[in-house]
C-alpha cells in the first residue's frame, strides 16, 4: 500500500509556539504543576531536547475531562508530548473541566466570518489580494533530507467500493483528504470547515458512494483526547459537509468508528469516544440516533455478509485510561445492529484497553481480535 502523508497544519506549530504561555498558565492555574528548573546537561541529550518533565502533570480536579488524569502513570504524565496534549485540552476545558461545545462551534464560526471580512477587505485594496481562507502555504521543513510534507498520523483510510482509485484519508492533525488517482495526488476537503482537524474515522456509503461519514477527535486511550467537533456527513464526495447531532450522547463530540451497513445504507452505526460512550444507531441516514450498546469504548465495528440482504455485525468493546467496560470483548448483532450479544469467552482477559477485529472475506465465520490487556505491563495480547 502507498505510504501516505499530508501537509502540516497550523495546530502543531501553534502548540509549540504556546509552550511559553503553557508554562505560565499552569504555574498559576495548577501550582503543583510548576516545573523545576533543569540543568543544561538535563535539557540536552545528543543535541536534542529531552522529552521528560522534572515533575509530572497534576490535574486540578477529577471533574469533567480531568477525571482520572491523576491516575495515569507518572511516567506518562512526565512526558512533554503528553504535556502538550494536556495543555490543548485544558485550554478548552478551563478550570471547570467541562468543554462548552456550543461555544466552541460558535467561536469557530466567528473566526470564519472574521476571515471572510478580512479577505473581502483585501480584495478591495490596491495591494495584491490574498484570500486568507485559501492562501498558498509552503513547507519550510528541511529540503535536503526531509522533503515529505506531513500533517499528523494517518489513522483513517477509506476507498470508494465502486471505484478503488478514489480514496479518502484522515489524519490526527490534517483533516480529510481525497485522491482520485489511487493516492498519487491529494486534495484537502475540510480546511476551514471542521473546527477540529483531528479525524478518527471515515466511512463511505457502499450504495451511494458519494456519501461520506466522518468522526472527529483524537481518540487515543493512552493520551489526552483533543475533543472532536462531532460527526460530519457529505453527500457530494466531500465537496460540502453537514454536522450531525447524535441524540442521547450528552456532550460527547469524539467518534472513534463509523460503519455504514453494507446493503441497507440507511443504517449507520457510530461509536462514541466521549460523552455517553458506546454504539449509536441511525436508521434514517444519520438524522436520528439511538443508543444500542453501552460497554465502555467500542473501538471497532465491522460487518460480514449474511444470508439474503443482511449482514452480521461485530463490535469490539474495551476501555481507555479514564473509563472501563464492565464486560469487554467481542459482541455480535444478527439484526443489523439493533441488539448485541457478547460472544467472546473467558479466553479474553477481564480488563482490556484498545482493540481491533477483522474477518477474512474467504471465511466470514472467522473473527480475529488484537487488543491490549490493561493489567499487563506492556501491550500485546491477542486471540
Amino acid at each position: 500500500m502507498r505510504n501516505i502523508t499530508f501537509p502540516r497544519t497550523l495546530r502543531y506549530a501553534a502548540l509549540q509556539f504556546s509552550i511559553f504561555a503553557f508554562v505560565i498558565f499552569f504555574s498559576q492555574f495548577v501550582p503543583q504543576f510548576a516545573m523545576a528548573q533543569r540543568s543544561e546537561a538535563e535539557q540536552t541529550e545528543l543535541g536534542h531536547e529531552v522529552e521528560t518533565l522534572a515533575l509530572p502533570i497534576v490535574a486540578p480536579s477529577d471533574s469533567g475531562v480531568y477525571a482520572h488524569i491523576n491516575e495515569i502513570p507518572e511516567s506518562i504524565r512526565r512526558s512533554r508530548p503528553f504535556a502538550r496534549e494536556y495543555y490543548e485540552m485544558a485550554r478548552q476545558a478551563g478550570s471547570s473541566g467541562t468543554i462548552d461545545h456550543a461555544a466552541y462551534l460558535s467561536a469557530f464560526k466567528q473566526v470564519q466570518q472574521n476571515a471572510l471580512r478580512t479577505s473581502e477587505a483585501s480584495l478591495k485594496s490596491k495591494h495584491n489580494p490574498q484570500d486568507v481562507l485559501s492562501g498558498t502555504w509552503v513547507n519550510i521543513e528541511s529540503t535536503t533530507v526531509d522533503t515529505v510534507k506531513t500533517g499528523g498520523c494517518t489513522v483513517a483510510i477509506a476507498f470508494d467500493p465502486k471505484n478503488p482509485n478514489t480514496m479518502y484519508a484522515g489524519g490526527t492533525g490534517g483533516g480529510v483528504w481525497k485522491s482520485l488517482d489511487a493516492g498519487a495526488t491529494w486534495t484537502p476537503l475540510t480546511d476551514n470547515v471542521f473546527p477540529n482537524s483531528s479525524v478518527a474515522t471515515i466511512a463511505v456509503d457502499p450504495v451511494n458512494t458519494s456519501t461520506l461519514y466522518v468522526g472527529t477527535g483524537y481518540c487515543y486511550d493512552a493520551n489526552i483526547n483533543y475533543s472532536g467537533s462531532g460527526l460530519y456527513k457529505s453527500i457530494d464526495g466531500g465537496g460540502s459537509w453537514q454536522r450531525i447531532t447524535v441524540t442521547g450522547n450528552g456532550n460527547g463530540q469524539s467518534y472513534v468508528k463509523v460503519l455504514v451497513h453494507p446493503t441497507k445504507n440507511n443504517i449507520v452505526l457510530a461509536s462514541a469516544f466521549d460523552g455517553s460512550r458506546g454504539v449509536y444507531r441511525s436508521t434514517d441516514y444519520g438524522s436520528t440516533w439511538k443508543s444500542v450498546l453501552s460497554q465502555g469504548v467500542i473501538w471497532d465495528l465491522i460487518a460480514t455478509p449474511s444470508a439474503g440482504n443482511g449482514a452480521t455485525l461485530y463490535a469490539f468493546a474495551g476501555s481507555d485510561l479514564s473509563a472501563g467496560a464492565s464486560a469487554p470483548g467481542v459482541y455480535r448483532s444478527n439484526d443489523d445492529g439493533a441488539t448485541w450479544t457478547k460472544i467472546s469467552t473467558s479466553v479474553f482477559p477481564t480488563s482490556i484497553l484498545r482493540g481491533a477485529i477483522a474477518s477474512p472475506a474467504a471465511d466470514t465465520n472467522k473473527i480475529f481480535a488484537l487488543f491490549t490487556n490493561s493489567n499487563g505491563p506492556t501491550p500485546g495480547d491477542s486471540v
